[in-house]
């Protein structure tokens, strides 16, 4: 299934063009440990305002074959919290 995941988000991820420019993708969570559903996080360059660009994000995973929780950072956010986890 990993294979097919994948795959789905590869073409997932060329979505959000409009709103988004995209700088990875990356499963964390129970599912990168080989359980429950996708935990996605989006790393984009954009000046949308967290709630909004929350909301963004579900709109290209719609027809996914797997409920996905996304979250939506910039890559200032994910560094600041890749520092506060300690790596």
């Amino acid at each position: 299934m990993e294979g097919r995941l994948k795959a789905y988000l590869e073409e997932a991820a060329a979505r959000p063009k409009g709103a988004f420019t995209l700088e990875g993708v990356h499963l964390f969570g129970s599912w990168a440990r080989g359980s429950a559903d996708p935990d996605l996080r989006v790393v984009a360059r954009t000046d949308l305002p967290p709630l909004e660009r929350i909301g963004r994000v579900p709109e290209p995973l719609q027809d996914s074959p797997w409920p996905v929780e996304a979250l939506a950072l910039t890559p200032e956010e994910r560094k600041n919290a890749k520092g506060a986890q300690g790596g």
